[in-house]
């Protein structure tokens, strides 16, 4: 839904409230449709007043949006790099500019040895490195507070890969919070933690100048640290 709202507010500029509720409620019907309150949270946390009774996006918001492409556009050229084969999920790919980094194997076709379930998920992450019809590392860039669907989609992969959230850094506290209640209701257990990386908006020069593999691991090694204080907190809900 913050991406739903995000949208309205990048087309429109200066949108009203009630536009707002609109949109969300044609979108989101029956049991998904949230409530009035949901939603003014929602837009207090991405928009600002404007013009009276008009929001906006902040311009945080719109600067991270702008990085959110331009990190996926870096990560697929350091992963071609380092030799693997690149896919860009499907709505990314819609943009047009980032389409481009798709490697030819998957030009016609994304083609994988998973079940067709899971690979609908799999498709949609927004980056992977590919060797030898494996996905060997995951991306999902996320610059709002809805990464339980990208966290989903991460979980789609049936084996081991590295599973990488890419975030602002003021964005880790609240990324924390979401994995401490995907936990305390089940969603997530020590396994998919341990699967799980970070990597900062703000790191991705340093990625990108890494000569090789083994530097790149060095970072998301030094990132996985600062989620220390979770692996307490998973043990006793275990």
């Amino acid at each position: 839904m913050e991406r739903a709202v995000i949208d309205i507010l990048r087309r429109k500029f200066k949108v009203k409230f009630d536009d707002v509720l609109q949109y969300i409620y044609c979108n989101f019907t029956n049991a998904l449709t949230p409530e009035r309150q949901n939603v003014l949270d929602i837009l207090r946390e991405y928009a600002e007043p404007a013009d009276g009774d008009k929001w906006r996006l902040r311009k945080t918001v719109k600067a991270h949006i702008s990085k959110h492409d331009e990190i996926i556009e870096s990560l697929a050229q350091i992963g071609a790099k380092f030799g693997f084969h690149i896919w860009i999920g499907k709505r990314e790919q819609q943009k047009g500019k980032l389409s481009k980094y798709v490697s030819p194997k998957f030009k016609h076709k994304f083609v994988l040895p998973i079940e067709d379930k899971l690979l609908e998920q799999v498709e949609n992450i927004d980056i992977l490195w590919i060797k030898k019809d494996k996905v060997v590392y995951s991306f999902e860039v996320e610059y709002t507070t809805a990464i339980t669907e990208a966290i989903g989609r991460l979980k789609s992969i049936p084996y081991n890969a590295k599973r990488v959230i890419v975030i602002p850094k003021e964005g880790e506290r609240r990324l924390k919070r979401k994995v401490e209640y995907l936990i305390s209701v089940g969603m997530m257990n020590q396994e998919d933690v341990n699967a799980l990386h970070i990597l900062f908006f703000d790191d991705i020069k340093s990625v990108c100048s890494a000569n090789s593999l083994k530097d790149f691991e060095k970072v998301l090694k030094q990132l996985t640290l600062k989620m220390k204080g979770l692996q307490t907190k998973i043990t006793a809900f275990k």
